[in-house]
């Protein structure tokens, strides 16, 4: 069931506001904020409605979510577990108005013994979670319909609408990052991160989708945010020299300032965690992950893993070859 009221904002007056509820039934309560002057409150009030059963003394409290702050539209969920008494409720509304705590209005809830006709709001907030992992870009294509069984694609283009996106430090709460919004076509767009902007964010978060157009905007879905795994630190681009051997057994591990990398072991570099300029790279080498690269003379190496040992690192490499430098030569640890 779905019930509409208007609320204007009156500094001096609490304002009445009573509604008739059907028993048993979910209901929808749609408000419209309105100032003195007749225009919408564009703010969202963070209201609170709560209902006390004069039969039971039971009372509940409903967050009043906005849905349209331009036009200043907001709506509360009863669920119809909780409209069971039959003697009706005392109805209070309080919200923050100019910065302060403000009761809103009050008024009374009677009950109503039949369903009467019930319509399904046009724009429910849907509750999307999602999961994103530290260290990974994300990317989500999102498609925009008007109606809940998606059989009918909202053009954005021809209603001159556009989608953004935020992630929030909770529900309400400031926002953190942006989405980076690209439009894929007339009812999908694709939300992005970089992976630096998931970094900086906590484990656990909020986000929340709008629409816009010329009648105003509206919240078009939000949900909870959970970040997996930990940060791993950024590699700088690190230029060293080292001493690069060839040896022909594999078995030879290298010793303060050289790199072997073996004839019979072309996939595998070992790396002393000294350079040859008598530098300790030990926690620069603790960065390097797969993906990394390792650049010996001419010879570009991507790292598939890293061990480290006791005075040195052992890198699994490709491609399988060795490089054409030999003796004391330049070497680049860096992040593609």
């Amino acid at each position: 069931m779905n019930v509409t009221k208007n609320v204007v904002l009156n500094p001096v007056d609490v304002q009445p506001l009573s509604f008739r509820a059907a028993l048993g039934m979910d209901t929808w309560l749609n408000l419209n904020y309105f100032s003195q002057n007749g225009l919408p409150v564009a703010s969202d009030l963070a209201a609170q409605l709560q209902l006390t059963g004069r039969s039971t003394g039971r009372t509940n409290t409903y967050a009043v979510v906005a849905t349209d702050i331009t036009n200043g539209r907001a709506r509360a969920f009863i669920p119809a577990s909780d409209l069971d008494d039959h003697n009706g409720w005392r109805l209070r509304l309080a919200g923050t108005a100019n910065g302060e705590p403000t009761l809103l209005a009050t008024g009374t809830v009677m009950p109503i013994a039949f369903a009467g006709i019930e319509e399904t709001p046009i724009d429910v907030i849907d509750d999307v979670a999602l999961s994103f992992d530290y260290n990974e870009n994300v990317e989500l294509d999102v498609t925009v319909w008007t109606d809940a069984g998606k059989g009918f694609a909202y053009d954005l283009t021809a209603n001159h609408a556009s989608i953004s996106a935020n992630v929030t430090q909770g529900q309400g709460g400031p926002t953190l990052v942006p989405f980076l919004v690209t439009v894929l076509a007339a009812n999908k767009v694709r939300l992005s991160l970089t992976a630096t902007q998931v970094n900086a964010l906590p484990a656990s978060c909020w986000w929340r989708m709008r629409g816009s157009s010329s009648a105003g905007a509206i919240v078009l879905c939000e949900g909870s945010v959970t970040i997996r795994g930990t940060v791993i630190p950024a590699l700088t681009t690190t230029t060293v020299t080292y001493d690069y051997q060839k040896p022909a057994a594999g078995n030879v591990n290298p010793i303060s300032g050289q790199i072997i990398h073996s004839n019979i072991a072309q996939n595998m570099l070992k790396v002393a965690k000294v350079t040859a300029g008598l530098q300790d790279l030990a926690a620069t080498l603790a960065l390097v992950k797969v993906s990394d690269e390792i650049v010996v003379g001419a010879t570009v190496f991507t790292v598939l893993q890293s061990v480290e040992q006791a005075g040195w690192f052992e890198f699994l490499i490709t491609p399988v070859v060795q490089s054409a430098s030999s003796g004391v030569t330049t070497v680049i640890f860096r992040r593609p």
